[in-house]
């Protein structure tokens, strides 16, 4: 359990008011890791939703079933959330994730969560709003890393 006020610190959490802080506090542990820690690995249960307090966290997934690769799939930063894998079914990480740095970040119980969201609908929505807005903001940053790279074409070829 966390401290309610550590979360009004963080935009990600404007949208609650007191009672629903306290509850999502109330499932929440600050953890810390050292750089270079995998937090959680691709296809494994997705046992909790992450929000980084401090440092970086990076995203990595795998490609290819005969010659496995596993490519960059987008940074996490402070104020973020990530494992949100934790909250769909089949509550799978598509990703596994890694420290960058030392890094500081709620672990919130996914199970815990995820009860709470049934029995609070109105928590449970602004949960996902802002979940939506946070992961809609990741989308656009890797459009931009993917049009970056795309090769140059002529605007009436759209």
């Amino acid at each position: 359990m966390v401290e309610s006020a550590l979360l009004k610190r963080y935009t990600f959490f404007e949208v609650f008011d007191a009672a629903e802080l306290k509850k999502l506090a109330a499932l929440a542990r600050d953890t810390s890791v050292l750089e270079h820690t995998i937090i959680f690995q691709e296809q494994a249960a997705a046992d909790a939703l992450y929000f980084l307090l401090d440092g970086e966290v990076d995203l990595y997934t795998t490609v290819g079933a005969a010659n496995p690769t596993r490519l960059f799939a987008g940074e996490i930063n402070p104020g973020d959330p990530f494992g949100v894998s934790a909250l769909l079914k089949p509550y799978v990480y598509r990703t596994s994730g890694r420290a960058l740095v030392v890094s500081r970040f709620l672990k919130i119980d996914a199970v815990a969560l995820r009860a709470l969201m049934e029995q609070d609908c109105a928590l449970g929505l602004k949960l996902l709003r802002q979940m939506m807005r946070a992961t809609l903001e990741r989308v656009e940053v890797m459009r931009l890393h993917v049009a970056a790279l795309s090769r140059p074409r002529d605007i009436e070829e759209l």
